[in-house]
């Protein structure tokens, strides 16, 4: 890890050299921090106006991507850490799992409700399946877990555990406990990747208007304009919508078949060229 972070500091144009290894910095002693300081971190590094590239990068981040939460997140995620916010398990030496318990748990379960509060009030989850998902959070038969991550993200999962001695309100006909919820939120709670299905659902759960305007108001990139829709022409089935915006150099998805999910990756223009070809 540490031999491709500083083989891409030293691909850098110089002008960003420079403000790359002070992040660099602010990164390593960052991690060794307990979390409660990475709020803080957050919004030192959100403030700045320094840009960060990567090996390949023809241009950093511009004024606006840099100004806005998600994108400089993401951004930094993909570019100089190497992380994957709806992967932890693709760098585990960078997520900490841990199964939250007391009052601990209560704060985890309050975080996933929160996010999907925020979900249903922007119509992306009706009214009953975000009923359910708060039933699942609060019964039993569902077992909370989560992974700290840097840059202060938690990636949290709900899927059902051990058979509880009393039938939980969610569970099927036949018993069947079919709930599962993904989330990986920000240190002030805005989900960066958002996913649940339900395994006894057949068809789209969020109807049939289009969800690209709430998810990118749910990661919070809605204020930028220049959104491209990508047609995959049959080459992805079951993409749902996607989109690109080359000011934010991010690349957004929402998928609602059996459930939904709500994800972006942060690529150059280069790398969204590349991935239509």
């Amino acid at each position: 890890m540490l031999t491709e972070m500083f083989s891409r500091l030293r691909a850098m144009r110089p002008g960003t050299r420079l403000a790359a290894l002070l992040c660099a910095a602010a990164v390593a002693c960052c991690l060794a921090l307990p979390p409660v300081v990475f709020a803080v971190w957050d919004g030192m590094l959100f403030a700045g106006t320094h840009p960060r590239a990567d090996a390949g990068q023809a241009e950093p981040l511009g004024d606006a991507a840099r100004a806005n939460p998600a994108a400089c997140l993401l951004y930094n995620c993909a570019h100089l850490l190497g992380v994957d916010p709806a992967r932890p398990s693709g760098a585990p030496d960078q997520w900490q799992a841990r199964t939250p318990a007391g009052q601990d748990l209560a704060d985890a379960k309050a975080r996933c409700a929160a996010a999907v509060d925020s979900a249903a009030a922007l119509g992306l989850l009706a009214d009953a399946d975000a009923a359910r998902l708060r039933a699942a959070l609060d019964g039993s038969g569902y077992l909370l877990t989560a992974q700290d991550g840097p840059a202060g993200l938690t990636a949290y999962s709900l899927a059902p555990g051990p058979v509880p001695e009393e039938q939980p309100a969610d569970a099927g006909p036949a018993g069947a406990l079919t709930l599962t919820l993904a989330l990986t939120l920000t240190a002030d709670g805005r989900p960066v990747y958002f996913s649940w299905q339900d395994s006894g659902r057949t068809g789209d759960a969020a109807g049939t208007g289009s969800l690209l305007a709430p998810a990118l108001a749910l990661l919070g990139v809605d204020e930028f304009t220049d959104w491209q829709p990508v047609d995959w022409g049959g080459r992805l089935p079951g993409a749902g919508e996607t989109a690109y915006s080359p000011a934010a150099q991010l690349y957004v998805s929402v998928n609602a078949g059996g459930g939904l999910t709500v994800g972006a990756a942060s690529m150059t223009p280069e790398q969204f060229a590349a991935l239509l070809d």
